[in-house]
């Protein structure tokens, strides 16, 4: 259950409190971590009835790893459609096993 709110915090980031301007300046580190720190305070937000020391370790570390996706994802997009899902497979290969954690 924790992952689907974890998914729903991240879709909510991504779609909701996002703002175009920090969709497209997301290569500015300052702007990185504002958006990282979106990210997390919703996922605390959404997972408050299940806060434990271990889950908001967890989030700091799923908000410290969202964050330099994003990073590489920028230095990336640079490179070609085949750099892309290159790039979007071996990030979702990494994510599996965190994901199954949450399951």
């Amino acid at each position: 259950m924790i992952f689907w709110k974890i998914l729903l915090a991240h879709a909510l980031t991504d779609f909701v409190f996002q703002p175009d301007s920090l969709a497209e300046n997301k290569g500015k580190i300052t702007v990185l971590l504002v958006y990282t720190l979106i990210f997390f305070v919703v996922s605390v937000v959404i997972l408050l009835p299940d806060l434990s020391y271990q889950t908001v370790t967890a989030l700091v570390c799923l908000a410290v790893f969202h964050g330099f996706i994003d990073y590489l994802k920028n230095r990336v997009q640079k490179g070609t459609a085949k750099t892309h899902w290159l790039f979007f497979l071996v990030v979702k290969m990494n994510l599996a096993p965190l994901a199954s954690r949450f399951a």
